[in-house]
């Protein structure tokens, strides 16, 4: 074996990989293999992971990728796809990472992808490196925000957590609990159809693309509840006005999916289950709670969360056009032919639709 080997992951190396990716302090769940097979069984796609090995046939380095094809239009490739999940490379040093993404562009090259992505994470700053290995087409720009924990013991954890808050947030937390506003942890299928029925209807009142029932019902069979993720509940008078669900990697919690009833937005349930989710979060020795990618244009958006004590980051969607071809398809039909895949920023794009 050669001093460095990139190769595409197998069985063989499945267990050498998990634990690689779970000893990296910059990691989220999407490098995850659970994540992987959640993606799979949702997309139904083809996936090439990316492993860089060493002469001790160790796991130095990695990078995920997965490709949708159409018949009509070709191969896009996204590292990696689904609602902006991150993807790009985790490696040791720069020689691994360089190595490693001469390796995706050969293998996004070999696949006549008509256009790629990868979509950076907000705990590694390789800019500089993507912007000169992959001479991307187009950058698209997020913010991302997480809360970083307080050192603290159970007995503390609420007064910690309460320190860090905007008072605005301290006042609406206070606010619900006055509501009688009630959390509860219930996982139960019936739970599950509240969320999605609510997120949809949340989705659609704003002109969002909400999430597909499928992809709700098979986190069960994906995940261990309580361990990998946690759905929380909010009851007002034995009423259910709210639901939120959470995953668990590494010790980052991502905030994931939120959903509330509308008419019940003013009681604040939101904000309860979140500082209760928190809390539980910290006991369960998690580190960070991470809010997830926020557009530059989402003002209300960022100045909510923006007030949970957060730390904001800038991560990049580094997208490589190599049919401008595509360029030309109707916009209603790539969201159709690719959906669940990034193609290219529509807003930096001058075309007729």
């Amino acid at each position: 074996m050669k001093a460095l080997d990139i190769k595409v992951l197998t069985d063989e190396y499945a267990d050498k990989y998990e634990k690689y990716v779970c000893s990296r302090k910059d990691s989220l769940m999407y490098w995850s293999l659970k994540y992987r097979k959640m993606l799979t069984d949702f997309l139904g796609d083809e996936s090439e992971y990316l492993i860089a090995v060493d002469a001790d046939d160790h796991v130095i380095g990695c990078l995920p990728i997965f490709y949708k094809k159409d018949r009509d239009y070709g191969v896009v490739a996204n590292s990696l796809p689904y609602y902006g999940s991150h993807g790009g490379v985790l490696a040791d040093d720069e020689g691994v990472r360089n190595f490693l993404l001469d390796e995706y562009i050969h293998h996004v090259r070999a696949k006549s992808c008509v256009a790629s992505t990868i979509v950076g994470s907000p705990l590694t700053n390789y800019d500089e490196l993507y912007r000169k290995k992959l001479d991307p087409t187009y950058i698209d720009e997020r913010i991302e925000l997480m809360t970083y924990f307080p050192y603290n013991d159970e007995l503390t954890a609420d007064e910690t957590l309460m320190s860090k808050y905007h008072y605005k947030v301290r006042n609406v937390i206070r606010k619900a609990v006055k509501n009688n506003i009630e959390v509860k942890l219930d996982h139960s299928t019936e739970t599950v159809e509240f969320l999605y029925n609510t997120h949809r209807e949340n989705m659609v009142a704003v002109g969002g693309l909400p999430k597909e029932k499928r992809f709700f019902e098979m986190i069960n069979t994906c995940y261990e509840a309580g361990l990998d993720y946690d759905i929380y509940v909010a009851y007002m008078q034995g009423v259910k006005i709210a639901a939120m669900l959470v995953f668990y990697f590494n010790g980052t919690v991502e905030y994931y999916t939120p959903a509330i009833v509308s008419e019940y937005r003013n009681y604040q349930p939101l904000s309860l289950m979140i500082y209760i989710a928190m809390q539980d979060a910290m006991k369960k020795g998690m580190e960070k709670w991470n809010w997830g990618g926020t557009g530059l244009t989402q003002t209300s958006l960022y100045t909510f969360k923006s007030r949970w004590g957060t730390t904001e980051t800038r991560y990049y969607y580094y997208t490589k056009i190599w049919d401008e071809n595509i360029l030309k398809v109707d916009r209603k039909d790539i969201l159709q032919r690719f959906s669940n895949y990034y193609v290219y920023p529509f807003n930096q794009v001058n075309v007729d639709d």
